[in-house]
């Protein structure tokens, strides 16, 4: 059987367990999102990637309660939209939907604004 000291740590160790989680717990949560978040598509309206976008904002939407922005950001191969999210501040307000143009922006242009590797997975 278990001695005073046995009994005392067993103790110790059940009430930091049921307590270690109490902090966590009186904080208030935070719930994402709680204004609109832009969708930036570098390609022209009625594009593939813009239909897809469109079609994901109506299901953010009706999932989030919260507007879902279209932003169609055409021009020099999609990098100039997918420079704006790389720019944006990194907390999920601010998305890309592109095509597969952006894996090629590399290997195509020798100066990016942004770093295709590093600043897309912020």
């Amino acid at each position: 059987m278990l001695g005073t000291a046995g009994k005392s740590f067993c103790r110790f160790i059940v009430t930091v367990f049921v307590l270690a989680p109490w902090p966590a717990l009186t904080q208030p949560t935070q719930e994402f999102p709680t204004r609109s978040i832009r969708i930036v598509v570098p390609l022209s309206p009625g594009s593939a990637a813009d239909i897809l976008a469109r079609r994901l904002a109506l299901k953010m939407n009706e999932n989030w309660g919260q507007p879902v922005v279209i932003e169609n950001r055409a021009g020099a191969g999609t990098t100039l939209g997918a420079a704006i999210v790389a720019k944006a501040v990194p907390d999920g307000y601010t998305l890309l939907v592109n095509s597969a143009a952006f894996a090629a922006s590399a290997a195509i242009h020798s100066k990016l604004a942004y770093d295709p590797l590093n600043d897309s997975f912020r």
